[in-house]
């Protein structure tokens, strides 16, 4: 006689690792709260100096109706965001200085510092909410691409606490923002994908694109980890692939209808923004903040039209490769087409030429940012720029591999991912472990990239996003086994693990930061022109008490 074995009740170790999703975000934010107070709250307001002291700086200007002047990036997000907090804080009587000439005179150096450190704590609690809120939407969009509340918390945990994003909810720099955009932008893409034939999909697609451009209008570089969004959506789909013979159905005029409405407005959109992208790309030659120079083989001024004519031709191909129909396609393109025009169209609100020109002109703006005092990597020759590529290329290999040493616990998950995709390639699920090897291999092209210029953990977030992902993509495989009791206390050491692996970065950076005010002279001042800092003027002033 067969037996029917019963369902096992889920283990009590389960309802604490995996409670409800509302419960789940309170008990995240709850704990980066804490390690935010822990680590860097109340740190002297120089210690990360070029980055907070230059951002509420940044946040003074914008309410003194000032344009900026620091033009490593725009920063016109962060910029505006950050002076209407401290409006907000004025307004409640919890922060006195809220524009540029509110400062104090700097006689009195006991209260010119008690200023700055009010401004710096309240900045790093601005940046403390704006990473609370990224996560929750990471996490929820994770959940609504895989249906798994489960593997959504996981998501979430890794992303809050990756060595880049633990660093960057606590100090004042975009990269954790602009790759928070970047990412839900790319979900939005891989739930528009799955949910090929629901109509609500095109809204995603339309958020999508206007999360990109608020994106690059904060921080250029976010437009690389942006590029990679379309090429990996063309192994995401509804459907199997297009085969031979295949067709889409006939003409169906309600689609044509919706499908016209969207490219006219599309066009409207982005006919205002082409306008003022050329404005930017004709001042660029003439812009006195940055060195630019034109790239190699007359490309400077066409390849913004290039580009988009990538994306709009990948766009296409992925409608073939998924047998949508023209009409759908179409919608598609139209959508994205308006939301990056929309999020391009809020320039014309930024009073500042130099992030016009910035925005109109990435490249000639990423290979100046780079430069230093040489020449750009995209002007110099196929002779240079080949082995330059290789070579971060293979330093990039050689941390993804752990042969160079880093304080990144994301590629614990991306080594986890690895062995699931091998596991499903072995099952036979080769399109499941396409998927993840090309995340993970977008996170090791953009690593490659930026360590053009030997950054570290401030660019962790764009590319620690997609191996999260890839790492939630390759749990799904293992979906029932998730509550086992033996995978559950896995799990447990893992997290603790990853925890206590992504605040060694944040504690090095922040706890034995930079603690000698005299540095503050040598790199904050050239970015705030329009105040004296006093022990700058007077060095005399650097043996004070503190």
């Amino acid at each position: 006689m067969t037996s029917i074995s019963t369902p096992q009740p889920p283990s009590p170790l389960h309802h604490r690792l995996y409670p409800s999703f509302g419960r789940t975000y309170l008990y995240l934010c709850l704990g980066m709260a804490v390690s935010f107070a822990v680590f860097g709250f109340k740190a002297p307001y120089y210690t990360k100096a070029a980055s907070d002291m230059v951002s509420a700086y940044e946040g003074l200007l914008f309410n003194s109706g000032l344009a900026p002047d620091f033009l490593v990036y725009p920063g016109l997000i962060d910029r505006a965001a950050l002076g209407l907090w401290y409006q907000l804080l004025h307004a409640i009587g919890w922060l006195a200085p809220w524009r540029l000439q509110d400062l104090p005179a700097g006689g009195d150096l006991k209260t010119y510092e008690a200023a700055w450190q009010s401004l710096v704590e309240a900045a790093r609690v601005y940046s403390l909410l704006t990473g609370l809120l990224c996560a929750g939407a990471f996490m929820w969009l994770v959940r609504r691409w895989l249906g798994d509340t489960r593997i959504a918390i996981l998501a979430g945990v890794a992303w809050a606490f990756s060595s880049g994003n633990a660093l960057g909810f606590r100090i004042l720099r975009p990269e954790m923002l602009t790759a928070a955009l970047v990412s839900c932008a790319l979900l939005l893409v891989l739930i528009a994908a799955r949910d090929g034939r629901s109509w609500w999909r095109f809204g995603a697609l339309m958020l999508a694109g206007l999360l990109v451009s608020l994106a690059i209008i904060d921080k250029v570089q976010a437009i690389i980890p942006a590029l990679t969004i379309v090429p990996l959506a063309l192994v995401f789909g509804p459907q199997p692939p297009r085969v031979a013979g295949a067709r889409p159905g006939g003409f169906n005029p309600m689609m044509w209808f919706t499908a016209l409405a969207m490219s006219v407005a599309a066009v409207i959109a982005a006919k205002y923004a082409i306008a003022l992208m050329q404005v930017g790309v004709a001042q660029m030659p003439a812009e006195a903040g940055f060195a630019y120079k034109p790239l190699s083989g007359g490309l400077s001024g066409r390849y913004q039209f290039v580009i988009a004519g990538a994306i709009a031709a990948s766009m296409g191909l992925y409608s073939w490769v998924w047998r949508l129909s023209l009409a759908e396609a179409v919608r598609g393109i139209a959508a994205v087409a308006f939301g990056l025009a929309v999020g391009f169209d809020l320039m014309y609100l930024n009073t500042s030429t130099s992030a016009l020109t910035a925005v109109a002109n990435p490249l000639e703006h990423l290979q100046a940012n780079s430069a230093g005092d040489g020449e750009g990597l995209l002007s110099q020759g196929a002779g240079v720029v080949g082995p330059t590529i290789l070579k971060a290329i293979g330093k990039a290999l050689a941390i993804h591999t752990f042969i160079k040493p880093t304080h990144r616990p994301t590629l614990l998950i991306e080594w986890l991912a690895l062995a699931g995709a091998y596991l499903s390639w072995r099952r036979g699920d080769r399109l499941h472990a396409l998927q993840i090897g090309l995340l993970i291999g977008s996170a090791i092209g953009q690593d490659a990239l930026f360590s053009l210029r030997d950054v570290k953990s401030y660019y962790l977030p764009y590319s620690d996003a997609p191996i999260i992902l890839a790492g939630a993509l390759a749990l799904t495989t293992y979906a029932d086994k998730i509550k086992l009791p033996r995978f559950e206390r896995l799990t447990v050491g893992a997290l603790v693990v990853y925890i206590i692996w992504g605040h060694a970065t944040l504690a090095r950076a922040v706890v034995y930061g930079q603690h000698d005010r005299g540095k503050v002279c040598g790199i904050v001042t050239q970015f705030t022109k329009r105040i004296t800092i006093p022990y700058c003027a007077d060095p005399s002033l650097l043996g004070l008490p503190k």
